[in-house]
């Protein structure tokens, strides 16, 4: 998802974001055991994701709390 985009969503939003990429990246997980997964780069790609989406939950409480 693109910075921009982030951006523009509330607090709510991001924290939903979140969770389902949370979830994304467990069924990845399972699927790596399972041998299904074929495109490993797929897990470091949900787990920047997730870093980026947590940042920005951060920035807007740390913005609505001033």
């Amino acid at each position: 998802m693109k910075q921009k985009s982030l951006k523009e969503m509330s607090v709510i939003e991001l924290e939903n974001d979140v969770k389902e990429k949370k979830n994304k990246l467990m069924e990845l997980k399972f699927q790596l055991i399972s041998s299904e997964l074929k495109d490993y780069s797929q897990i470091s790609k949900a787990r920047k994701d997730i870093a980026m989406a947590s940042t920005f939950v951060s920035m807007k409480r740390s913005e609505t709390s001033e």
